[in-house]
Order: structure tokens, then sequence, then C-alpha cells
């Protein structure tokens, strides 16, 4: 059986448009995407803690309010984040 990966929500939103997902929780490389990152970049920030994640299983996911959290932080400047 062949896995083919299911396009993340959003990802061909209109410019200005925010992007809402109906997951509580998203693979790291959908959450890399969705924040124009790399995949290799977000496993860092996960492993260093600076992105919450939870782990079920071999399995990490990370929360879509948390990544939502982690970006206002960045954006009002009280965290360093990198």
């Amino acid at each position: 059986m062949v896995r083919t990966e299911r396009p993340v929500q959003g990802d061909t939103h209109e410019p200005g448009k925010a992007i809402l997902s109906d997951k509580l929780l998203i693979r790291v490389d959908e959450a890399a995407r969705m924040c124009s990152l790399g995949r290799s970049k977000m496993y860092e920030m996960v492993a260093k803690g600076l992105i919450p994640s939870v782990r079920i299983g071999r399995a990490v996911r990370i929360p879509i309010t948390a990544l939502h959290s982690w970006i206002e932080k960045q954006m009002d400047g009280t965290s360093n984040g990198f």
C-alpha cells in the first residue's frame, strides 16, 4: 500500500487570508509548511522545546493552538524562538 500525503488545508490559500485548520494536532512537516520553514528547522525547534509538541508513540504532533500561540509570541517579541 502506498501512502499519499494529504495536502495541508490552506496550502492554496489566497494572499492575506488566514490559514485555519480543523485539526487539533498537526504533523511537524505540516507545521513547517504552514510557517514556510524547512522540515529540519521545525524538527530542531521541537527538539529544543521552542515549539510545544505531543508524542503519541513514535509520532510527534504539534497542537495547532500552541503553534498559533508561538507565532503570536514571535510577533510580540516576547520570545526569541530561534
